[in-house]
């Protein structure tokens, strides 16, 4: 088979996500660049992607180009290498597939990095000093961010009408329906200050479309805030604040949330609802930032203790 037409399998395997799975674009961009790589290598060698084996498979993720890979990327091709050859699998190209019994290398856990709440906070009194549009979008999308832990990309992606709906209505907080991670809804909570900030956002927002925060960019397309953008507003904050910029990211910002509301008391189960992890897995890897009173809290006081220590 020659390579173009193995380029179109790709093809065909990355709308087979997007129809079937709803991935986003940063998912299928993925997808297409560790694929990329793989037909090359194999077309360097000139052997046929449908004619590789399991052997073949973990020569091409053992060699010199992924040595300094970490396990989570590696894992992650694996995963891909799987998916790609369940569709080639199904589509009866081939008759077995050979990514089946590739192994897994061992999950490397970390803490994830965050701010002290006093970064934190400096941040936050940096952006509320703002009095132009701008600057008070930026606050609201700051305040947003650290009041609920949701990711930039469901951030930037708000629109009026998830604003205008709350699910449900208290003295002091709202809750929200937003559109998240796998095009899956789920809920957010907005605080005392997060509404108050927003409600001093919206008082001055300018913008036709249906995006909370729209792009300044003249396009006849609506458009919203993009995350390269937030990401520099951010790093000028940081800078603002004194803080090293290097230190400061949205996605660090989400990590706060969850770590500071851990410290607070909350358990586990709750800050996998609240951060929209679909496997507690995932959200025990802050347990490696908690203080030991905290860490007691959740894993011998809290009646779910046993399900997820």
């Amino acid at each position: 088979m020659t390579s173009l037409n193995e380029a179109n399998l790709v093809e065909m395997f990355l709308e087979s996500l997007i129809s079937e799975r709803g991935l986003s674009k940063n998912s299928v961009s993925s997808y297409l660049n560790d694929l990329k790589h793989f037909l090359i290598y194999f077309n360097l060698k000139g052997i046929s992607v449908l004619k590789l084996t399991t052997l073949d498979l973990s020569t091409y993720l053992g060699s010199i180009e992924f040595a300094e890979c970490k396990s989570a990327t590696i894992s992650r091709k694996i995963s891909t290498l799987r998916q790609f050859y369940l569709f080639l699998l199904s589509e009866k190209l081939i008759s077995e597939n050979p990514a089946l019994d590739l192994e897994l290398p061992k999950k490397e856990i970390r803490a994830p990095k965050s701010l002290d709440s006093s970064e934190i906070e400096a941040l936050i009194q940096i952006a509320e000093q703002a009095k132009d549009i701008n600057g008070i979008r930026n606050y609201c999308m700051l305040e947003l961010l650290y009041s609920t832990g949701m990711r930039v990309s469901e951030l930037i992606t708000l629109k009026l009408s998830n604003i205008y709906n709350p699910v449900e209505v208290h003295e002091d907080y709202q809750v929200f329906l937003i559109n998240g991670k796998g095009n899956k809804d789920r809920i957010v909570i907005f605080n005392q200050r997060a509404l108050q900030a927003l409600n001093r956002y919206l008082q001055v927002r300018d913008g036709s479309n249906d995006y909370l925060f729209p792009s300044t960019k003249k396009c006849k397309k609506p458009m919203h805030l993009s995350r390269q953008m937030f990401f520099i507003i951010i790093k000028k904050l940081a800078l603002e604040a004194g803080i090293d910029p290097n230190k400061v990211s949205p996605h660090k910002i989400r990590h706060s949330f969850a770590s500071h509301i851990l410290q607070n008391g909350a358990n586990l189960r709750v800050v996998q609802e609240l951060l929209g992890h679909a496997d507690i897995s995932s959200t025990q890897i802050y347990t490696k930032v908690l203080s030991k009173q905290a860490q007691d809290l959740i894993f011998n006081h809290h009646p779910l203790s046993n399900s997820i220590s």
